[in-house]
């Protein structure tokens, strides 16, 4: 078989390799405010104080993170329901334990 010879210059990776996965790394993270659990109890004690009628359930700050998720992931109606289902249970059960 004949050997071919390239044409141009003969490519040399100069790419960091360990930067640039952690550059990967970096770009898949989330920075989100989970201080949403921490006045989970007090922000719906407050919105919940002279209140008339069904009390709320979710303060406003848990709403505001899903909408900041929906934003920054694009998730279908499934996806978003099986994640809006979940949250709130792992946030109870980590109240709860406090």
């Amino acid at each position: 078989m004949v050997q071919m010879r390239r044409w141009g210059k003969e490519y040399v990776d100069r790419r960091n390799w360990k930067e640039y996965n952690e550059s990967l790394v970096r770009r898949g993270e989330v920075l989100l405010d989970f201080d949403v659990m921490d006045e989970w109890k007090g922000a719906l004690k407050n919105m919940n104080a002279e209140k008339r009628g069904r009390p709320f359930h979710y303060p406003e700050a848990y709403v505001r993170l899903l909408a900041y998720l929906h934003v920054l992931f694009h998730p279908s109606a499934l996806q978003a329901g099986g994640g809006v289902r979940q949250i709130p249970l792992q946030i109870r059960r980590w109240i709860e334990s406090t």
